[in-house]
């Protein structure tokens, strides 16, 4: 993987106090055209020459929810953002880093076991913690859905990695699900579009003399080799439990390297395949 990778994280508050760096926000779109069901969308990055913090970014995401039958409950799931894609991939210098599969369940799984009540203004923003009568996410006036999903709770790397990435091409592959049913619970369907796609990437700008300074360094160890440390977040779903006093799962063998750190193990009462009637979460 060719490209250079910078350790902001120990120099950012230094930076910051005396004025050298401040960052802002770059906005990648997906040009605004119909998306529909199972379509893969590619958002790719190629302004080699910016610092950029993954790790702060998120996809933002507008679109309408309008219900079949307007005098039927029907409203907005928890963790509605995860639900609209079925894959999230992100490349960097044209090789895979990250990819998750059903980023619905799989963040779900994740996000119950790492965040509190200390996190609920910021999970309310994301989509949790909504019911019927608190849609934050949605004017109901007008039927517009604005989220956002932070790359940092859908994607080990993200969470893990929190320093600059400089010179290097980097993309972020969407899947769309094949059905929105999993995004919203009510007595009725409804028609959910996704209108805007965005990826707000932090944009880290030191001044003109600590850039100098920067690239000077990174000139003089261009040949060395940076090591990125994250984890990875896998999905296994066991389809079936045999109704017995004993089960046996088997999965996917790996190499030392890469053995399981930690195992999350959920049960769910009710499929959740396609299902409005039932909160998938």
């Amino acid at each position: 993987m060719d490209g250079k990778i910078v350790g902001f994280t120990e120099i950012w508050r230094d930076w910051q106090e005396y004025g050298l760096i401040y960052k802002t926000y770059l906005d990648i779109w997906w040009p605004e055209v119909a998306t529909t069901n199972s379509d893969e969308i590619r958002i790719a990055v190629n302004f080699q020459d910016l610092i950029l913090d993954i790790s702060d970014s998120y996809i933002y995401i507008e679109g309408e929810f309008t219900p079949d039958d307007a005098t039927k409950s029907c409203y907005l799931s928890d963790n509605t953002s995860a639900f609209l894609f079925d894959e999230i991939r992100y490349e960097m210098g044209g090789e895979q880093v990250c990819m998750i599969r059903k980023p619905g369940i799989t963040t779900t799984m994740k996000s119950m076991i790492s965040y509190g009540d200390s996190n609920a203004k910021f999970l309310e923003t994301v989509g949790w913690g909504i019911d019927s009568e608190n849609q934050p996410i949605l004017d109901k006036s007008s039927h517009i859905v604005s989220g956002k999903l932070p790359l940092k709770c859908s994607m080990g790397f993200a969470e893990d990695y929190n320093k600059g990435i400089l010179n290097v091409k980097q993309k972020l592959i969407l899947i769309i699900s094949r059905s929105f049913k999993n995004c919203y619970i009510g007595e009725v369907d409804a028609s959910v579009e996704i209108n805007k796609i965005e990826w707000k990437i932090g944009h880290i700008m030191p001044s003109d003399k600590q850039r100098l300074k920067l690239l000077n360094s990174l000139n003089k160890s261009s040949t060395a080799k940076k090591k990125i440390a994250y984890r990875m977040w896998d999905l296994y779903e066991l389809p079936s439990i045999r109704e017995t006093s004993s089960d046996i799962w088997a999965v996917k063998t790996t190499n030392s390297l890469e053995r399981p750190r930690y195992i999350i193990i959920g049960f769910q009462n009710s499929d959740n395949t396609d299902n409005r009637s039932k909160d998938t979460t």
